[in-house]
Formats: structure tokens, sequence, C-alpha cells
């Protein structure tokens, strides 16, 4: 699935993630950098005839998915700092993770007392 489309210095940089995690950076349609990650990863790379260094950083903020993107280490786009939107998300998995393996353990009825408990 396409995230976002970069058009810089008349280079097409586009990045993508499938459902299994994996990250791209095509530019021009060429692949210069894949990795997996699940809350986005940091990639670096050169763009042919083109002795500067970029690097696209994809990750998880308080509105969703958050990217930078940079040349030669000065932004071109640059995220809010705030890691608020991680930490809001890993707590919103296992808060889930805990629902689930309370339901698979004491059944449904064991949840709606842990609900009760905590309103």
């Amino acid at each position: 699935m396409k995230y976002l489309t970069i058009y810089h210095e008349g280079n097409k940089i586009e990045i993508y993630n499938s459902v299994w995690g994996r990250e791209s950076i095509i530019v021009n349609n060429e692949v210069v950098s894949s990795k997996y990650s699940i809350f986005g990863a940091e990639h670096t790379f050169k763009i042919k005839d083109d002795s500067s260094d970029y690097r696209i950083g994809v990750g998880m903020g308080i509105t969703g998915v958050t990217y930078s993107f940079y040349k030669d280490g000065k932004a071109i786009i640059e995220p809010s700092n705030s890691a608020f939107g991680q930490i809001l998300f890993i707590g919103f998995c296992i808060v889930i993770i805990i629902a689930f393996a309370v339901t698979l353990l004491r059944g449904f009825q064991g949840l709606i007392e842990i609900l009760k408990t905590l309103l």
C-alpha cells in the first residue's frame, strides 16, 4: 500500500508498506531501501547522479503515521517531536492483549468484572 509520494528536485520518492510490515522506499521506480518494521523505521539512501545523503523516517504519532525527510541532514519534511502517539498506541495494544487474555482465561464474564472495577 502506498503511504506517500514526494516530488523533490525532479525525483519521485514513494513510501510503501505491505500488510506484513515491509516498508519500501522507491525513487524513480527503483527500490533504494526496504526494511521490516512494526512501528516504523529509518531509511538512508542515495539517488542516482546525486552525491547527497537522504534519510526518510516513518513512525507513529498522535495523529497516525508520521514521516520525516532529510537531505544532507537538513529537514525537508519534519514531524512533531512528540512520542505521545507511540506511547498511546503501545498502551492501547497492551490493554487489548490483556483483555483478550482475560477473555480466554476467565471467559467473557471475567472481562466484564474487570471492566466494572476499572470504571
